[in-house]
């Protein structure tokens, strides 16, 4: 699987340490602002479920 990361380039991914999420709304961003997600699966962290579309 390939992912594109915060280094503006294709890298190997590990599923096992991703995270599969949306942009939730359209958003203007500028630097150092925060994006709003909404995830796309059901995710466990720490043992504890996030339930999907979870923002």
């Amino acid at each position: 699987m390939l992912v594109f990361g915060l280094e503006n380039r294709l890298q190997d991914g590990n599923e096992d340490n991703l995270i599969e999420a949306l942009v939730n709304t359209n958003q203007v961003l500028v630097n150092g602002a925060v994006i709003q997600l909404r995830l796309a699966t059901d995710v466990f962290i720490n043992g504890v479920l996030i339930p999907k579309a979870t923002r």
